[in-house]
């Protein structure tokens, strides 16, 4: 299984298809009928993300003490660990791709916006805009 990314760059006319929406597609129609988990197609389909995410998990389970833990930590470890959700989020694609997720979009951004006369539109207007403000390509 290739990343979202790779996948995007093989074949472009997917470029501006949103990454969350078009690995859904692609698991729904080749993926969910062969059995394979829907978890571990969204880790292989965004690993930068899946490992952020299993780094921030790693850093939230409670700990051993001298190679002791007790039994509710290692009930709450197996819960965090049973409930990782690897979907990506919006923000988990905006930090992904270094946009900030703490201010919202600049007065330009927010303009091109809003020429959009649909949701498809206006996402491709804000995309468009980042791309030629910081000659970046978003994936």
């Amino acid at each position: 299984m290739k990343s979202i990314a790779q996948f995007k760059q093989e074949n472009p006319i997917y470029q501006n298809e949103p990454d969350v929406k078009l690995a859904s597609f692609i698991y729904d129609k080749y993926y969910k009928d062969r059995g394979v988990d829907e978890d571990d197609f969204f880790k292989q389909a965004f690993p930068n993300i899946s490992e952020r995410k299993d780094t921030a998990l790693e850093q939230t389970l409670s700990p051993e003490v001298d190679g002791i833990i007790s039994p509710d930590d290692e009930m709450l470890n197996q819960e965090r660990i049973q409930n990782i959700n690897y979907r990506p989020t919006v923000k988990d694609i905006a930090i992904e791709n270094d946009i900030g997720t703490e201010t919202g979009a600049s007065a330009n951004a927010r303009f091109a916006q809003s020429l959009g006369y649909d949701d498809k539109n206006k996402a491709l207007a804000i995309k468009m805009f980042y791309q030629i403000y910081t000659n970046k390509t978003l994936q």
